[in-house]
């Protein structure tokens, strides 16, 4: 079972993740917030990406509940910055494949250290994930990403 695993071999201890860029956040009181590193490339233990059938996907998926659950799904990025959509849609396709019974927000972020690509428009991905019924946003010559107004707005 694929969330077996994800809880067992991704999660991450609290909630900061690094990879070239750290993502961030502080817990509130009443929210319950999980990282899990889900790219096996960056965890080797993590086999929820080849439980889905492989290919590439994103680095991190934070679990957000307050009132709501939320999915957010994020990719850093050095450089190749437009390979990010293409991880973060192949993730999404697969996690939404699972069933649920809950309402789920679901929104991704692409983080990069370097400035966006020179023919990047922004406008044009955003209309590319809400087509997938997901939110856009991204952190373009940062160092670190803190997350905590993603995922409380």
């Amino acid at each position: 079972m694929p969330f077996n695993s994800l809880l067992l071999n991704c999660l991450e201890h609290g909630t900061s993740f690094t990879e070239k860029i750290t993502v961030s956040v502080k817990p509130r009181t009443g929210e319950t917030i999980l990282f899990f590193s889900i790219d096996n490339a960056t965890n080797k233990n993590c086999n929820f990406n080849k439980e889905f059938g492989g290919g590439r996907i994103c680095d991190l998926l934070i679990f957000y509940k307050k009132s709501d659950i939320m999915i957010v799904f994020v990719e850093i990025k050095g450089r190749n910055v437009k390979d990010a959509l293409k991880q973060i849609k192949n993730t999404v396709n697969k996690l939404k494949k699972v069933n649920t019974k809950n309402k789920i927000i679901w929104k991704a972020v692409i983080v990069s250290h370097t400035s966006a690509p020179k023919n990047w428009k922004s406008k044009d991905v955003k209309n590319e994930f809400k087509k997938l019924g997901i939110e856009y946003h991204n952190f373009f010559n940062k160092k670190e990403c803190r997350i905590g107004d993603v995922l409380r707005n």
